[in-house]
């Protein structure tokens, strides 16, 4: 916006409640209903608790435990607050905002919580009559913090957890309980500071600029640059920490203890991703005699994206959340592995729009796309496609005689599109270092002993294969659309056809183990669905209420 800058800062705060949680009776109530269903046995009716038991409870030896409360918090508080600056003058504009969200989880514990703070601005500069020049930076940082184990083993763990085990042996802090049942105790879980923790780090960069020039002579015509850069750091911990959990003996007044989450473990990743896209484009759009509206556009883009990653995980016989601090000697558990990835994409652009009086619709457009993925004689495809429309509502012999409609138009249209999904690089012949076991939790190398000392092993890659390239899909579709009595009632209707060929798949074939390697992804497959689509809509307005009623039904086979 133009003149002074103008400061204004926004707050919310608010809090998350669950809509509802059942939570199960105390441990005199439980144990007199396990009591009654015991002694209902046909083969053995006997008292699962005895009158003792139950005496503890009532004279306060021992206490009932409330695990939802000692685990959940009532409600979640979030946060978020925001401040904008704008202002300009007669050639530029600017806006900038700040921002910041805070949203706790409901484990009592408060190891379950998110942050972000994020940065966004936009320039606008009028550098002469007929140049124009847009700036736009954002930014991104994200912090997540959770427990070891997820949220939904948790709660499982909680349902699952009974009234009549206190939270630590013998009500002694920090003696956490071993439950009779074998599951871990709930409230160690939720604690980051015994049991381990999570933590995903995630920042996010994104900019671009833009120079628009409105070539002289030739009105509607104009040259357009881009270039965009964006950047991601991901930066992931799971720490799982070994604890004990203790039941304790009443007659001999001793503590048992069994240890959980043992070893002591850390998984660390770390990955870099940037890409650059550049795009140059002529575009012309005209109206001529009010009739004749022409849109056309020629662009020529480039893409590339380069990627970066390291995993490596630890055990340890120290508590101390670092790798450096892993064992080691006789560390199995040892993983260390990383990735890189590289991928580049140009494509040339062509569209064609033309209408006459919004009567008569023509579009034409093709992309010529080339991707890395595929080798140099597979490397582009062709995709065009076109569509075209005839508005019969604004024919006269309709316009003039049928009041009540508002809009009748039958289309048709047709294209071709490619998709570059494969796998990087299938086409070259190479090898996978160090190669692992395929443990999906630890990705361990595999490897042999020389001289007492272990080494990382090479494993093939798949077969290459020199002709994989596009798979494509092409689709048909014809339809009708209708309004009528200024929009209150309407209808579309829809025939298509969908054709996909070259669908990546892997060869069905046996072949010996002494080949070393598997069979590539090939171009091999393809699938066809078809169908009609029928929508019937309905708005209106009565007094200042506004409503919207549709509904459709589809037939599709494949």
């Amino acid at each position: 916006s133009k003149g002074a800058p103008k400061l204004s800062y926004s707050m919310y705060y608010g809090a998350q409640v669950p809509a509802e949680i059942l939570k199960p009776v105390g441990a005199i109530d439980r144990m007199t209903l396990f009591n009654e269903k015991s002694m209902r046995s046909v083969s053995n009716p006997t008292l699962t608790y005895s009158d003792e038991e139950f005496e503890k409870f009532y004279n306060g030896t021992r206490t009932s435990t409330d695990w939802y409360d000692a685990v959940m918090r009532d409600y979640a508080p979030q946060q978020q607050h925001n401040v904008n600056l704008t202002g300009g003058a007669d050639r530029i504009d600017y806006f900038v905002n700040l921002g910041f969200l805070n949203q706790e989880g409901f484990w009592e514990s408060g190891d379950l919580n998110y942050e972000r703070f994020n940065m966004r601005t936009n320039i606008n500069a009028k550098v002469s009559d007929r140049i124009n020049f847009t700036l736009k930076i954002s930014g991104v940082l994200d912090d997540r913090n959770a427990p070891n184990s997820d949220a939904w083993t948790i709660f499982k763990t909680l349902w699952r957890t009974v009234p009549d085990e206190p939270i630590y042996a013998n009500y002694t802090s920090p003696f956490y309980q071993k439950m009779a049942s074998d599951i871990d105790n709930v409230s160690a879980m939720t604690n980051a500071n015994v049991s381990g923790f999570e933590k995903r780090i995630t920042k996010i960069f994104n900019s671009s600029m833009e120079l628009r020039y409105d070539v002289p002579g030739i009105e509607g015509l104009a040259a357009k640059g881009l270039f965009s850069y964006d950047a991601r750091i991901s930066d992931n911990s799971n720490y799982s920490k070994s604890y004990n959990e203790y039941r304790y003996d009443e007659a001999s007044e001793a503590y048992t203890s069994i240890t959980k989450n043992a070893p002591t473990s850390l998984d660390r990743s770390y990955g870099v991703s940037n890409s650059t896209l550049y795009q140059v484009s002529l575009s012309y759009d005209q109206t001529f005699a009010n009739k004749h509206n022409i849109g056309a556009l020629l662009l020529l883009e480039g893409a590339k994206s380069k990627g970066d990653n390291i995993f490596a995980a630890r055990e340890f016989s120290i508590p101390l959340a670092y790798l450096f601090a892993g064992n080691a000697e006789n560390q199995v558990g040892t993983a260390n592995s990383n990735g890189i990835s590289e991928y580049a994409s140009n494509g040339f652009v062509g569209k064609l729009n033309y209408d006459y009086e919004g009567k008569y619709l023509l579009d034409l457009n093709f992309r010529y796309d080339g991707s890395s993925r595929f080798p140099e004689n597979e490397r582009w495809g062709f995709f065009p496609g076109g569509s075209i429309g005839w508005r019969i509502s604004e024919e006269s012999f309709l316009k003039d005689n049928m009041y009540y409609l508002d809009n009748l138009k039958i289309r048709a249209s047709y294209g071709k599109m490619g998709d570059d999904g494969a796998l990087d690089y299938q086409y070259l012949s190479g090898y996978d270092y160090p190669n692992t076991s395929g443990n999906y939790m630890k990705n361990y190398p595999t490897g042999y002993m020389f001289d007492g000392s272990f080494t990382n092993a090479l494993g093939f890659r798949a077969a290459p294969n020199p002709n994989i390239t596009w798979f494509t899909v092409k689709t048909f579709d014809i339809g009708l659309d209708a309004d009528f009595w200024n929009g209150k009632l309407g209808f579309t209707f829809d025939y298509f056809n969908r054709e996909r060929d070259g669908l990546l798949a892997n060869r069905l074939i046996s072949i010996p183990g002494t080949f070393g390697s598997n069979m590539p992804q090939e171009n091999l497959n393809g699938d066809q669905t078809k169908g009609v689509e029928f929508e019937l809509r309905h708005r209106n307005k009565v007094g200042k209420l506004n409503y919207n009623v549709s509904g459709n039904i589809a037939i599709t086979r494949t």
